[in-house]
């Protein structure tokens, strides 16, 4: 009799997907090094843990074309993201921080191109800042549920069709641009976060006086 070994082949256009977290044992911020991640640098459809040290304070994505399943962001001090542009399939990223209630402020940024496929939910504790410096464009008419007692903060135009709902603390824009623009009465309940677009913004009774602020700003 002849015995066959079975062999399964995975072609380059197919690849596996993995997650991997960093380690930064290659001593640099970007994330090309394979050596700065447990199982290999980044690749889409994977998912990316970062648990950053504090000592930390800048990473690079310097991979281009990159599509995450998740990303996975931990961290408790002053810390920016810079390089390219991230894509995050939906309800893939989530934001914690390493302290259960920080006692110093400190402000997460992510200076690089966003795109987030479908609803999306981010947690943003007290005394922290989710800070985005450049455009953020949720797809697929996507939700945005902002929760935690922290800032989530806007610097430029947005691409958003979505219904936008704040729970609690504050939503900040500091755009040139029309990123959240004129309101309507009865809670602002239609607003513009981009001058083509039109979508629902829910203010809470628990944070109406410290969200009207951020809308003052308008």
């Amino acid at each position: 009799h002849f015995f066959g070994l079975g062999v399964l082949t995975v072609g380059a256009g197919d690849p596996v997907a993995k997650t991997t977290a960093w380690t930064g044992l290659a001593g640099t911020a970007k994330w090309s090094d394979p050596d700065n991640w447990s199982n290999g640098k980044p690749a889409s459809g994977d998912t990316v843990t970062l648990v950053v040290p504090n000592a930390l304070t800048t990473l690079e994505n310097d991979l281009e074309d990159l599509r995450l399943d998740g990303f996975s962001l931990t961290v408790g001090s002053d810390f920016e993201m810079t390089g390219n542009a991230i894509v995050v399939a939906e309800g893939g990223f989530s934001l914690t921080t390493s302290e259960t209630s920080p006692e110093q402020p400190y402000e997460v940024a992510f200076d690089v191109p966003m795109t987030f496929v479908g609803d999306q939910v981010w947690d943003v504790v007290a005394n922290a800042t989710l800070r985005f410096k450049q455009a953020v464009e949720i797809l697929a008419d996507g939700t945005l549920t902002k929760n935690g007692m922290g800032a989530l903060r806007f610097d430029a135009a947005n691409v958003m069709t979505g219904a936008i709902t704040v729970n609690y603390g504050p939503l900040q824009v500091y755009a040139p641009e029309n990123v959240l623009g004129e309101n309507e009465p009865e809670m602002m309940n239609k607003t513009t976060m981009n001058p083509a677009t039109r979508r629902l913004i829910r203010v809470m009774p628990e944070d109406v006086e410290r969200t009207a602020a951020m809308f003052d700003l308008l």
